[in-house]
């Protein structure tokens, strides 16, 4: 369990890494989903804070998921 010491950050969803860490990270893995062509707008980053979705730069809507539900992109 020594993993946990990363996570410090207190949110609706739990602890998290920090915020810099998790901004560093999705804007990693967008950059390369960007370069393979696929449509950002299409992809969803489920529980995480509004304050993620807008320094990323995203449109935040609510109770949308890649993974399911009535408002999964499909």
């Amino acid at each position: 369990m020594i993993w946990t010491k990363f996570f410090k950050e207190n949110t609706g969803w739990g602890k998290k890494l920090s915020f810099e860490s998790r901004i560093d990270i999705y804007s990693f893995f967008y950059d390369i989903i960007e370069s393979l062509g696929y449509p950002l707008y299409r992809v969803s980053i489920c529980k995480e804070t509004v304050d993620i979705w807008e320094a990323l730069g995203l449109n935040y809507i609510p109770k949308t998921c890649n993974c399911y539900g009535k408002n999964a992109f499909n």
